[in-house]
């Protein structure tokens, strides 16, 4: 969807205002934003799974730490799981 996206309303805009150059950069810039979306949702997400599995709406084993880091591992593993699982 995302190439359907610049090659249909961003590619003609960028070429024709900024040059070639101004493709890459505009492609570049939309690559990145949708990739920082996708990591938003992605620790959105796993927190949430995170916090129902503490307040015991979902299984226990989401509400696990890393050791040292602090992080829901398993919740993190569920959520990009499903995301990947979907999104092929």
């Amino acid at each position: 969807m995302f190439s359907t996206f610049v090659s249909t309303s961003l590619q003609p805009f960028a070429k024709e205002t900024l040059g070639t150059a101004g493709l890459v950069i505009m492609s570049l810039l939309a690559s990145s934003s949708s990739f920082g979306s996708a990591n938003g949702n992605v620790f959105r997400a796993s927190r949430e799974l995170f916090v129902s599995a503490r307040e015991g709406q979902t299984p226990v084993v989401l509400s696990e730490l890393h050791v040292s880091a602090g992080t829901p591992v398993p919740a993190i593993l569920v959520t990009v799981s499903v995301r990947s699982w979907g999104a092929g």
